[in-house]
Protein backbone atom coordinates (compact mmCIF):
# COMPACT_ATOMS: atom_id res chain seq x y z
CA UNK A 1 0.00 0.00 0.00
CA UNK A 2 2.77 2.44 0.94
CA UNK A 3 4.68 1.64 -2.23
CA UNK A 4 1.57 2.30 -4.28
CA UNK A 5 0.94 5.57 -2.50
CA UNK A 6 4.54 6.57 -3.11
CA UNK A 7 4.23 5.83 -6.81
CA UNK A 8 1.02 7.85 -7.06
CA UNK A 9 2.60 10.80 -5.24
CA UNK A 10 5.65 10.60 -7.48
CA UNK A 11 3.50 10.65 -10.63
CA UNK A 12 1.51 13.54 -9.18
CA UNK A 13 4.68 15.55 -8.61
CA UNK A 14 5.87 14.80 -12.13
CA UNK A 15 2.50 15.91 -13.51
CA UNK A 16 2.64 19.19 -11.64
CA UNK A 17 6.19 19.93 -12.72
CA UNK A 18 5.44 19.17 -16.37
CA UNK A 19 2.32 21.33 -16.34
CA UNK A 20 0.23 18.62 -17.94
CA UNK A 21 -2.80 19.62 -15.82
CA UNK A 22 -3.00 23.05 -17.44
CA UNK A 23 -6.14 22.06 -19.32
CA UNK A 24 -9.38 23.94 -19.89
CA UNK A 25 -11.03 21.92 -17.11
CA UNK A 26 -8.21 22.61 -14.66
CA UNK A 27 -8.29 26.33 -15.43
CA UNK A 28 -12.06 26.42 -15.02
CA UNK A 29 -11.91 24.61 -11.67
CA UNK A 30 -9.20 26.94 -10.38
CA UNK A 31 -11.10 30.01 -11.54
CA UNK A 32 -14.43 28.94 -10.04
CA UNK A 33 -12.87 27.95 -6.74
CA UNK A 34 -10.86 31.17 -6.48
CA UNK A 35 -13.89 33.30 -7.31
CA UNK A 36 -16.09 31.42 -4.83
CA UNK A 37 -13.65 31.99 -1.99
CA UNK A 38 -13.22 35.64 -2.98
CA UNK A 39 -16.96 36.33 -2.89
CA UNK A 40 -17.72 34.33 0.25
CA UNK A 41 -18.73 36.71 3.03
CA UNK A 42 -17.35 35.88 6.46
CA UNK A 43 -20.36 37.57 8.09
CA UNK A 44 -22.72 35.17 6.29
CA UNK A 45 -20.65 32.18 7.35
CA UNK A 46 -20.74 33.48 10.92
CA UNK A 47 -24.52 33.91 10.89
CA UNK A 48 -25.06 30.49 9.33
CA UNK A 49 -22.72 28.80 11.78
CA UNK A 50 -24.32 30.45 14.81
CA UNK A 51 -27.79 29.42 13.70
CA UNK A 52 -26.71 25.83 13.13
CA UNK A 53 -24.98 25.62 16.49
CA UNK A 54 -28.14 26.77 18.25
CA UNK A 55 -30.75 24.80 16.28
CA UNK A 56 -32.72 21.79 17.44
CA UNK A 57 -32.00 20.05 14.14
CA UNK A 58 -31.13 20.72 10.51
CA UNK A 59 -32.82 19.41 7.38
CA UNK A 60 -30.45 19.49 4.39
CA UNK A 61 -32.12 19.36 0.97
CA UNK A 62 -31.02 19.27 -2.65
CA UNK A 63 -31.64 17.25 -5.80
CA UNK A 64 -29.71 15.92 -8.80
CA UNK A 65 -26.14 17.29 -8.91
CA UNK A 66 -26.64 18.99 -5.53
CA UNK A 67 -27.31 15.66 -3.81
CA UNK A 68 -23.61 14.93 -3.08
CA UNK A 69 -23.36 18.26 -1.26
CA UNK A 70 -26.48 17.43 0.77
CA UNK A 71 -24.93 14.18 1.98
CA UNK A 72 -21.57 15.85 2.59
CA UNK A 73 -23.00 18.61 4.77
CA UNK A 74 -25.25 16.24 6.72
CA UNK A 75 -22.21 14.08 7.44
CA UNK A 76 -20.06 17.05 8.49
CA UNK A 77 -22.72 18.39 10.85
CA UNK A 78 -23.42 14.97 12.36
CA UNK A 79 -19.71 14.51 13.04
CA UNK A 80 -19.71 17.60 15.26
CA UNK A 81 -22.89 16.75 17.14
CA UNK A 82 -25.55 18.59 15.14
CA UNK A 83 -28.65 16.54 14.34
CA UNK A 84 -28.66 16.78 10.54
CA UNK A 85 -30.95 14.88 8.17
CA UNK A 86 -30.33 14.75 4.41
CA UNK A 87 -33.18 14.63 1.91
CA UNK A 88 -32.75 14.45 -1.86
CA UNK A 89 -36.24 13.50 -3.10
CA UNK A 90 -38.88 16.15 -3.71
CA UNK A 91 -41.95 14.65 -2.03
CA UNK A 92 -39.95 13.38 0.94
CA UNK A 93 -38.21 16.68 1.62
CA UNK A 94 -41.49 18.58 1.49
CA UNK A 95 -43.05 16.22 4.03
CA UNK A 96 -39.93 16.42 6.22
CA UNK A 97 -40.18 20.21 6.11
CA UNK A 98 -43.63 20.06 7.73
CA UNK A 99 -41.91 18.65 10.83
CA UNK A 100 -39.70 21.71 11.26
CA UNK A 101 -40.26 24.42 13.86
CA UNK A 102 -38.77 27.82 14.61
CA UNK A 103 -36.06 25.95 16.49
CA UNK A 104 -34.86 24.23 13.29
CA UNK A 105 -32.82 25.09 10.22
CA UNK A 106 -33.38 24.16 6.59
CA UNK A 107 -30.27 24.21 4.42
CA UNK A 108 -31.37 24.37 0.78
CA UNK A 109 -28.72 23.58 -1.83
CA UNK A 110 -29.42 24.47 -5.45
CA UNK A 111 -26.89 25.68 -7.98
CA UNK A 112 -29.54 27.49 -10.03
CA UNK A 113 -31.56 28.59 -7.02
CA UNK A 114 -34.67 27.97 -9.09
CA UNK A 115 -35.36 24.24 -8.66
CA UNK A 116 -39.09 23.78 -8.11
CA UNK A 117 -38.82 21.04 -5.45
CA UNK A 118 -36.32 23.08 -3.45
CA UNK A 119 -38.38 26.27 -3.64
CA UNK A 120 -41.53 24.43 -2.57
CA UNK A 121 -39.73 22.80 0.38
CA UNK A 122 -38.27 26.17 1.35
CA UNK A 123 -41.75 27.72 1.35
CA UNK A 124 -43.03 24.92 3.60
CA UNK A 125 -40.08 25.38 5.98
CA UNK A 126 -40.65 29.13 6.17
CA UNK A 127 -44.32 28.55 6.98
CA UNK A 128 -43.18 26.34 9.87
CA UNK A 129 -40.95 29.14 11.15
CA UNK A 130 -37.62 27.48 10.34
CA UNK A 131 -34.51 29.48 9.45
CA UNK A 132 -33.48 28.93 5.81
CA UNK A 133 -29.83 28.88 4.78
CA UNK A 134 -29.27 28.75 1.02
CA UNK A 135 -26.23 27.56 -0.89
CA UNK A 136 -26.62 28.71 -4.48
CA UNK A 137 -24.81 30.13 -7.46
CA UNK A 138 -26.92 33.23 -8.05
CA UNK A 139 -27.59 36.15 -5.71
CA UNK A 140 -30.72 37.12 -7.66
CA UNK A 141 -32.23 33.62 -7.68
CA UNK A 142 -35.66 32.92 -6.14
CA UNK A 143 -33.98 30.78 -3.48
CA UNK A 144 -31.61 33.50 -2.30
CA UNK A 145 -34.52 35.95 -2.16
CA UNK A 146 -36.46 33.62 0.16
CA UNK A 147 -33.54 32.55 2.35
CA UNK A 148 -32.63 34.18 5.65
CA UNK A 149 -28.93 33.56 5.02
CA UNK A 150 -27.31 32.93 1.63
CA UNK A 151 -23.89 31.46 0.83
CA UNK A 152 -22.81 31.82 -2.78
CA UNK A 153 -20.69 29.72 -5.08
CA UNK A 154 -19.36 30.65 -8.50
CA UNK A 155 -19.37 28.06 -11.26
CA UNK A 156 -19.49 27.87 -15.04
CA UNK A 157 -23.02 28.52 -16.32
CA UNK A 158 -22.73 26.02 -19.16
CA UNK A 159 -25.17 23.22 -18.09
CA UNK A 160 -22.91 20.60 -19.68
CA UNK A 161 -19.71 21.76 -18.01
CA UNK A 162 -20.93 23.30 -14.75
CA UNK A 163 -21.85 20.22 -12.70
CA UNK A 164 -18.43 19.17 -11.39
CA UNK A 165 -17.13 22.72 -10.77
CA UNK A 166 -20.37 23.50 -8.89
CA UNK A 167 -19.84 20.49 -6.62
CA UNK A 168 -16.21 21.42 -5.97
CA UNK A 169 -17.04 25.08 -5.28
CA UNK A 170 -19.92 24.00 -3.06
CA UNK A 171 -17.70 21.62 -1.13
CA UNK A 172 -15.22 24.45 -0.55
CA UNK A 173 -18.00 26.55 1.00
CA UNK A 174 -19.07 23.64 3.20
CA UNK A 175 -15.49 23.21 4.43
CA UNK A 176 -15.32 26.92 5.24
CA UNK A 177 -18.62 26.62 7.11
CA UNK A 178 -17.30 23.64 9.09
CA UNK A 179 -14.16 25.58 9.96
CA UNK A 180 -16.30 28.49 11.17
CA UNK A 181 -18.43 26.14 13.28
CA UNK A 182 -15.35 24.71 14.97
CA UNK A 183 -13.85 28.17 15.47
CA UNK A 184 -16.97 29.40 17.24
CA UNK A 185 -17.45 26.18 19.21
CA UNK A 186 -14.08 24.42 19.58
CA UNK A 187 -15.64 21.99 22.07
CA UNK A 188 -17.40 20.40 19.10
CA UNK A 189 -14.08 18.77 18.25
CA UNK A 190 -14.88 16.34 21.06
CA UNK A 191 -17.76 15.06 18.93
CA UNK A 192 -15.32 14.48 16.08
CA UNK A 193 -13.26 12.24 18.34
CA UNK A 194 -16.39 10.49 19.59
CA UNK A 195 -17.65 9.79 16.09
CA UNK A 196 -14.22 8.60 14.99
CA UNK A 197 -14.11 6.13 17.86
CA UNK A 198 -17.63 4.94 16.99
CA UNK A 199 -16.48 3.75 13.56
CA UNK A 200 -12.84 2.93 14.29
CA UNK A 201 -13.44 -0.84 14.22
CA UNK A 202 -15.15 -0.55 10.81
CA UNK A 203 -11.95 0.39 9.01
CA UNK A 204 -9.45 -2.06 7.53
Amino acid sequence: MLATDGAVNERSSEGESSGRHDSETARRLKSDLSETLRLLEDADLQKGANRLLNCRGALIVGVASSAPLVLSLAWKLSRIGIDARPSTEGYVMAVNATLLTDADVLVAISSSGATKDILHTTDVAKQQGATVIALTNFSSSPLSQIADISLFTTANRDPVKAEIPAIIAGEAVLEMLLEKLLTIAPDRRDHLLQSSRAVSDRKL
